[in-house]
């Protein structure tokens, strides 16, 4: 009998991390779900952790790749799914016990909606972490209106036909599989919702280990690239396993192509009525 929702988890040397998103799935309200972890062969004691929650959780898989691949190990785990919904998730994410409830909710309430993120809080009370979340929601918001829609790999729900439909992430992109995911499905005619609420908390920590502006940079590069179809080499400049961005390379013509995309909605009058509109009028009184 199919649940609500499947919980997809890929891990990589996440024993740390794990562990408290496990404990806020096993504390959720409602409990019409499975969680479904795929460990790509984790070095430390990612999968002993996991086990750990046998019991706690009552609809709990442990698979593992053979590959360390973020979109094979969630490609994994959305074929063994058996649900409604697929919802990714990254292992350091943290929840608040009622969020599956209220995602069941505006679900039920948004009935044409194929596709989803929500928006994000920072993991810290710390100002930057904070502005660093709220720009996360800004730039989600705006790529939204320019017709660019992405989301986060840290959390994206799709129906369990969108993803088989799909094929699922595609394994050799090194950067922007998520985006390239939901952008497929819209094309494919899943509609393409970003909810507010409930919102999840962000790991904010690889942000700290590189410094806020050094790690938005090398995103926003990355970013940029994406959109303009210039080729990411994945071993140095997005290395996978958990491992912080070093020494890479920053040209100021690809932030200028970023820039100028963005740029166009707050240049436009009505689209940049439309990003006020979703994001909330308070964060650009400096505009007005």
């Amino acid at each position: 009998m199919k649940t609500m929702f499947s919980i997809v988890i890929p891990a990589l040397n996440e024993e740390r991390y794990l562990p408290g998103l496990l404990s806020d799935l096993a504390e959720q309200t409602f409990k019409e779900f499975e969680v479904i972890v795929v460990d790509g062969r984790s070095d430390d004691m990612t999968v002993s952790e996991a086990k750990k929650f046998v019991g706690k959780l009552s609809k709990l898989t442990i698979l593992s790749s053979k590959k360390r691949n973020v979109s094979v190990q969630r490609n994994m785990g959305g074929k063994m799914a058996n649900s409604e919904w697929i919802v990714f998730m990254d292992a350091d994410d943290r929840l608040q016990p009622d969020f599956m409830k209220i995602l069941s909710d505006v679900i039920g309430k948004n009935k044409s909606v194929g596709i989803f993120t929500c928006w994000m809080d920072s993991d810290s009370s710390l100002r930057t972490d904070k502005a660093l979340a709220l720009m996360m929601n800004v730039l989600l918001e705006a790529a939204r209106i320019i017709n660019y829609k992405w989301a986060p790999g840290a959390m994206i729900g799709i129906r369990e036909e969108g993803f088989d439909m799909i094929g699922g992430f595609d394994p050799n992109k090194d950067y922007g599989e998520d985006g390239h995911f939901v952008r497929e499905a819209f094309r494919i005619g899943f509609n393409f919702f970003i909810f507010k609420e409930p919102k999840y908390r962000f790991s904010q920590r690889r942000f700290r280990k590189n410094g806020n502006l050094k790690q938005i940079l090398i995103h926003a590069k990355l970013i940029a690239k994406s959109m303009i179809d210039i080729p990411i080499d994945g071993e140095t400049e997005y290395p996978k396993g958990g491992s912080v961005f070093e020494n890479v390379e920053i040209k100021d013509e690809v932030y200028k192509k970023l820039f100028k995309k963005f740029g166009e909605v707050v240049a436009d009058p009505k689209l940049f009525k439309r990003l006020k509109k979703r994001i909330g009028n308070r964060i650009f009184k400096s505009n007005n």
